[in-house]
């Protein structure tokens, strides 16, 4: 729902459902952490973003991908989903897919990327 709302430009919207459901409790690395973060980001509201940033565990790589994807940091991005890389080349491939990472494509990184992860 919330990458829906995302996708439609409804940024408040979406951070009104993803904070929602990190005050109900997600567990440790959920996605609704990196989704969030990357809602605040598109808002504007950079200190959320380190907030959030300080206190999620870096046990999930794709919530900082997000995260740096959301404040436009090309070479963050790259960096945490380089260590996502061991989750295998569907998680990648698919994870890429998505119109949050639409800042990568073009950078040649992206290929080595999908190289390394098995998905060329």
């Amino acid at each position: 729902m919330s990458r829906v709302l995302l996708g439609q430009g409804k940024t408040d919207e979406a951070i009104q459902v993803l904070e929602t459901r990190y005050r109900q409790g997600v567990a440790a690395g959920s996605e609704v952490q990196g989704y969030l973060g990357y809602a605040y980001a598109k808002a504007g509201r950079l200190s959320d973003v380190e907030a959030l940033a300080a206190r999620i565990p870096a046990i999930n790589p794709f919530n900082s991908a997000l995260i740096s994807a959301g404040l436009g940091d090309k070479d963050r991005c790259f960096e945490a989903l380089q260590r996502a890389v061991i989750a295998g080349p569907g998680r990648i491939g698919w994870a890429l897919g998505f119109p949050e990472y639409a800042i990568l494509r073009g950078d040649p990184r992206m290929t080595k990327l999908q190289t390394q992860a098995g998905c060329r």
